[in-house]
């Protein structure tokens, strides 16, 4: 099998040295070149093959894949990312990170649409519900924002193209705001996969509550079944 290793540089032109695969361990000839950020073995999708990256190129690539300017290459480091995760040698909540860094950036409007499918995928198959509310206050935040808003709770709502989106349950002091008015908020202050899809206005004191007056988001994920 022929594939092409690519050995990537953030401050240099990658090398692409092609290889054929005769055994189950190849050499690739890389004397004369300095060590590589990150290294990809199917740069060109030559070969039929789940490609595991090693630990540098996954720690480079969490910090810099946005700045591969290859469009194809980049869509295809971003599979590698998500095998990664399929085969348990990246924790989900890593990947969800960066996702959501980079997402806002990305300029593939092909590509966009896939990596939000996994994102959604990692946080509500892989994640612990711990870690799916981590990713959570940053839309709470910016809803609460805004004074004549006492209340705010973001919950997961079944999409047919995205699998989830986010909905917003908001508590309101002054009843002339509005959902418009709330999603205005979010256009400038979140990207567009962060923002709520629905706002819906419930009084204060229906928010479903435990013991300890925290807000108990499973009761309110029930509203919307």
């Amino acid at each position: 099998m022929r594939v092409e290793v690519l050995l990537g540089y953030g401050d240099a032109p990658a090398v692409r040295i092609r290889v054929e695969l005769r055994g189950p361990v190849t050499t690739v000839p890389t004397a004369g070149q300095r060590a590589p950020d990150f290294i990809f073995a199917n740069a060109a999708d030559y070969g039929y093959a789940l490609v595991h990256l090693d630990s540098r190129t996954i720690g480079w690539l969490e910090n810099h894949i946005g700045e591969v300017r290859d469009d194809f290459l980049r869509a295809m480091l971003w599979g590698a990312l998500w095998d990664q995760v399929r085969d348990a040698r990246l924790a989900p909540a890593r990947f969800a990170r960066v996702a959501l860094r980079e997402l806002p950036r990305e300029t593939d409007e092909q590509l966009v649409p896939v990596i939000l499918g996994r994102l959604s995928r990692a946080t509500t198959a892989y994640l612990s519900r711990s870690e799916q509310e981590r990713l959570r206050p940053e839309l709470e935040r910016v809803l609460l924002a805004d004074p004549r808003v006492t209340e705010a709770v973001v919950v997961r709502k079944p999409d047919a193209q995205w699998g989830e989106v986010p909905v917003a349950f908001v508590a309101r002091s002054d009843e002339a705001l509005s959902a418009d008015a709330l999603l205005a908020l979010c256009r400038t202050q979140l990207a567009g996969f962060k923002r709520p899809k629905e706002i819906h206005f419930v009084p204060f004191e229906q928010f479903p509550r435990s013991t300890t007056g925290k807000v108990q988001r499973g009761e309110v994920e029930r509203w919307l079944r």
